[in-house]
């Protein structure tokens, strides 16, 4: 990977929740012991426990695990102490968060503004432009430039523009909060968050700074890149005191939002040239503020509101949200050296997480994951993540028959390519596949497309079928994929029943939903083009059947024949989608049509480009994808069934997606009335955000009636999915345009956000 030159933005504040996930009905809190419990009375399987804990314990050591407040299971001995190597980093950052607080720091704030001496010796002193240019952020992101691993000195790319892993920023930061407090961080932290926690002397120490003479200005230093030895008992507490969001007991000690932000993932930034993101993932897709995070699901079967702190020997303090679970780990490590590798992570988390799922399902009750795709509460017009995360859709409309394709087995299942489909799509950022459940029947394919037992209706539905159906979901989830599940194709009708649900299929719906509601990733979808089927009454009361059947909440969509008229579904309560099917021409002839259908549906529901005929591929098609999204619609591409579809109209879907779920889109409303230079079109919540977008700008890319203010502009390249940021840009009032930044082609995106002040931490709004 060669040192691409761009920039990144931290959206930040973007990306915190806007929907709770757990709460409890009684506050726990260790006084002074952790209260106990069996695993199963906390609703955990416990062999799943024990395989976590016997994986723990191949490398010896000590750990604990807590839910609902409770110690649920323990292993060696929680009062002995053990180096914690880079765990240092995430309990260090504590402090950070007390100075956010106390109003004596702020995350944008310039760092030499606190350490005018920050970059001496002499050899970081060659780029001073670059020392000048770091903020506290930087520095608590691993964002500041520093790269020469355990070093202070080296500043090896520009600050905000490359991620790579050291204990020079995370120092550095150490040394700033030290100044501004003027006092030992040691002490800071046992008087305002450790001893408040019940953590004494004896189970926390944390020794001078080994690298740096032992005082600045006469204060003892304290390193955030080692040097912190606890029990995992104290590394448990500061763990709860992270899932209760800041708060300990009555106290908030340190902000929620300081706590939204540490947990997120740092959007937009890669590694340096020897980061293998084969071997390790884009690293900057799962850190924080100095804690690591599955935001971007490289461990499977975890939860992605799961956070951590990470240090050499595998010492651990492992946040689950959604599970209402800590976890403390500290021993030898499991793995050689160290480099962040996430596979040595699996055995451990995995069946943690895996069991309270096994358990759920022991007692008949499962509760949705905080990733699942919902309706969003606030903004019907979109959909969001359970746990208020913003989502995006853009991949394939095709192939419809994808369950059928291949040879018909004997047992009615199928020796296909789906896998090879959905290995060809995973890594594209495309995230979607239309697929039927019911092709035969007056649909598009032959007699045997449907999953019943020898193709018969009467005779039940095939279970077999059903497996094979599940295995390919389940990669499709796991690999963050969309099942979009229609029912019916086209005049697909097996039962005549009139307007009426009948028995039969009352049974043949309840069955699917039950066996696929646990995926994630999934979107029902009554039927494609009804009209052809269905009255809308009969479609009304199978969207109930599914909502009734579905313990999860997925949304519903209804396809229809031509046009942009949901009329006849605007205020049902069981219908969150209309997938639309216009056959126009030109991106400017879609994006008329989405923005028509968008001031329809007034926020009912929200729009799914679905079908729309001759979409393209290359350059017309990206074009097209944007129209749509910038109308207000998620964009399915009709033809698009993958085997023949070009690797980079695939990347085009997903750089889409990308950019939109960077962005605050969730809030904004289709305002082409704004557009001004080379801009064809606007997303907006004016006087706050804009999208604006020119397919094939020349000039200068603008806005009108703009609100004088300081923003923040991410520029996005639609075709190599490249972004430039400019921070502070100061921005008069009224009519205003700009010029594209270098490294942005003719085809253009530019995010622009208002920056705000949130409980003293500098964001953007």
């Amino acid at each position: 990977m060669r040192i691409e030159e761009i920039a990144v933005i931290l959206f930040l504040l973007v990306m915190i929740p806007r929907t709770a996930v757990f709460s409890l009905d009684e506050e726990i809190w260790p006084l002074p012991e952790w209260p106990r419990a069996t695993p199963s009375e906390m609703g955990l399987d416990e062999s799943l426990l024990r395989r976590a804990r016997d994986y723990a314990l191949s490398g010896g050591g000590s750990g604990l695990i807590i839910r609902h407040g409770k110690l649920v299971m323990a292993w060696g001995d929680p009062k002995r102490l053990y180096d914690l190597k880079s765990t240092t980093k995430s309990i260090g950052v504590t402090a950070l968060g007390l100075a956010i607080k106390d109003g004596k720091m702020r995350l944008n704030d310039k760092a030499i503004r606190y350490h005018p001496s920050l970059g001496v010796p002499p050899e970081s002193n060659r780029r001073t432009g670059w020392l000048n240019e770091i903020t506290i952020l930087h520095l608590a992101t691993q964002t500041a430039g520093f790269a020469k691993p355990g070093g202070y000195t080296e500043l090896l790319f520009k600050p905000g523009t490359m991620w790579h892993y050291s204990d020079g920023g995370p120092n550095w930061l150490a040394e700033c909060i030290t100044l501004v407090y003027r006092r030992d961080l040691r002490d800071l932290l046992f008087e305002r968050v450790f001893t408040p926690l019940g953590i004494k002397p004896s189970d926390l120490k944390w020794r001078e700074n080994a690298y740096r003479p032992h005082t600045i200005n006469g204060i003892k230093r304290r390193e955030f890149g080692s040097g912190i030895s606890a029990d995992v008992d104290a590394m448990a507490r500061i763990g709860y005191l992270y899932l209760r969001e800041g708060r300990w007991r009555e106290e908030q000690i340190i902000p929620k939002e300081f706590v939204d932000i540490a947990r997120r993932p740092v959007p937009g930034v890669i590694g340096l040239p020897e980061y293998d993101p084969e071997k390790y993932g884009n690293a900057s897709d799962h850190y924080g503020l100095l804690w690591w995070n599955n935001g971007d699901g490289t461990l499977p079967d975890v939860p992605r509101d799961a956070y951590w702190s990470w240090g050499l020997y595998d010492s651990l303090i492992v946040v689950i949200p959604s599970l209402d679970i800590v976890v403390a780990r500290a021993g030898r490590s499991w793995q050689r050296g160290w480099g962040g590798h996430y596979d040595v992570l699996k055995p451990f988390l995995q069946p943690i997480a895996a069991s309270v799922q096994e358990a759920r399902s022991k007692v008949g009750t499962v509760p949705p994951l905080p990733d699942f795709i919902v309706a969003d509460p606030k903004h019907p017009r979109w959909l969001c993540r359970r746990d208020g995360r913003p989502f995006f859709m853009c991949g394939p409309g095709d192939p419809e028959d994808f369950l059928y394709r291949g040879r018909l087995n004997p047992d009615g299942t199928r020796s296909g390519d789906q896998m090879e489909l959905i290995h060809k799509l995973k890594d594209t950022g495309a995230n979607c596949i239309y697929l039927m459940a019911v092709r035969s029947h007056g649909g598009d394919g032959d007699r045997t497309q449907n999953p019943f037992i020898d193709h018969d209706p009467a005779k039940g539905i095939n279970p077999k079928v059903l497996d094979q159906w599940e295995a390919w979901f389940a990669e499709m989830d796991k690999n963050g994929i969309v099942i979009f599940f229609i029912f019916y194709d086209d005049s697909a009708r097996i039962w005549d029943t009139g307007d009426e649900v009948g028995e039969a299929e009352r049974e043949f719906i309840h069955t699917l939903v039950d066996r696929f509601e646990h995926h994630r990733n999934l979107i029902w979808c009554v039927a494609e083009e009804y009209q052809e089927a269905f009255s809308p009454e009969r479609v009304r009361r199978l969207a109930a059947e599914i909502r009734a059947a579905d313990e999860y909440d997925h949304p519903i969509a209804v396809h229809k024949l031509h046009g942009l008229d949901f009329s006849e579904f605007a205020d049902d309560p069981n219908i969150d989608q209309f997938a639309i099917q216009y056959n126009v021409k030109t991106a400017e002839a879609l994006h008329r049509g989405v923005v028509a259908a968008w001031r329809d549906a007034a926020g009912r529901y929200n729009l799914n480009m679905a079908e729309a005929a001759n979409f393209g591929t290359g350059t017309e098609l990206r074009r097209k994808l944007w129209a749509c999204a910038m109308g207000g619609a998620y964009v399915m591409v009709l033809g698009m069934d993958i085997a023949h579809t070009p690797l980079g109209d695939l990347k085009a879907c997903g750089h889409l997606v990308h950019f939109f779920e960077s962005t605050n889109f969730y809030e904004m409303a289709p305002h082409d009335e704004l557009r001004c230079g080379d801009t064809e079109c606007v997303l907006a919540k004016p006087g706050e955000s804009y999208i604006a977008y020119a397919s094939k700008g020349t000039g200068r890319i603008g806005l009108k009636g703009m609100t004088a203010g300081t923003y923040t502009f991410r520029w996005f390249d639609p075709i190599t999915g490249r972004s430039v940021v400019q921070n502070d840009v100061q921005v008069k009032g009224g009519d205003q345009t700009w010029s594209r930044p270098a490294g942005v082609g003719h085809e253009v995106a530019v995010y622009i956000r208002r920056e705000v002040k949130v409980n003293n931490m500098d964001c953007n709004d």
